[in-house]
């Protein structure tokens, strides 16, 4: 006798149970690799940012430092824009005209091309470094970069025109600049015009500037040393 019952065809209950589990780990395994790809990436481009913050802030240090601007003046006054000084930290004063802003370091170097302006290409002007206290942090600082060039001072010209300025870097916690006199002593504090007045070299042979940044609540910092060339200007009387 042929048997005329049908054969049962597709997946049993069993077999479609153990099919969802071997897909269900196999998800979880390439959702586990797509999510460790994403924070190796977010890591890498995290670091990459920090790299492009500090090489920032030491080509500007480096950039102005090497363009120094300075000469004698024999009694030079108080407020001289040429003065160079590094406040110690205990004698660090606010930028004039600004309550907030604290000077960590003022000279007199070449006016910087990331204001814009082609005309002050070549000026000299007064640069400060200072560090603002963050509105959002209570214990961290924006780095500016402020200058004003020589032409724009008061006491070139009636009215005194604002400071330009650029954030340099946020989450600061401390700015320390160390600074090096040509017969290799240490220094925390540097004033051009006291120097003046003992007969001894006005610029400090090098610089020594090391920043910290908090990231990602974590302490980040960097340090970079700058030689400064021996600068002697002379100048001489047209002669038709």
């Amino acid at each position: 006798m042929r048997d005329n019952r049908s054969i049962p065809t597709g997946f049993t209950l069993l077999e479609l149970l153990l099919a969802l589990a071997v897909v269900s780990f196999v998800c979880i395994g390439l959702y586990s690799v797509y999510d460790g790809v994403l924070r190796v990436v977010e890591t890498v481009d995290k670091m990459a940012k920090q790299d492009e913050i500090s090489r920032t802030v030491t080509m500007l240090f480096r950039n102005d430092l090497l363009s120094i601007y300075y000469r004698k003046w024999g009694e030079i006054p108080q407020d001289s824009p040429l003065r160079v000084q590094v406040p110690a930290k205990v004698q660090r004063k606010q930028v004039p005209g600004d309550g907030r802003d604290v000077v960590v370091l003022e000279f007199a170097a070449a006016t910087s091309p990331l204001f814009g302006n082609p005309a002050d290409m070549g000026r000299i002007a007064r640069i400060v470094y200072a560090l603002r206290p963050s509105l959002n942090h209570a214990e961290a600082y924006l780095l500016l970069r402020k200058e004003l060039p020589f032409a724009e001072m008061n006491w070139r010209s009636q009215a005194a025109q604002p400071w330009r300025e650029i954030v340099v870097a946020d989450m600061v916690t401390s700015l320390d600049v160390k600074v090096y006199a040509s017969d290799g002593t240490q220094h925390v504090a540097w004033d051009s015009l006291e120097m003046e007045r003992k007969g001894r070299p006005v610029l400090p042979a090098a610089f020594t500037i090391e920043v910290r940044r908090m990231v990602e609540g974590r302490m980040v910092s960097w340090s970079t040393s700058i030689s400064v060339p021996p600068l002697e200007l002379s100048f001489e009387r047209e002669t038709s």
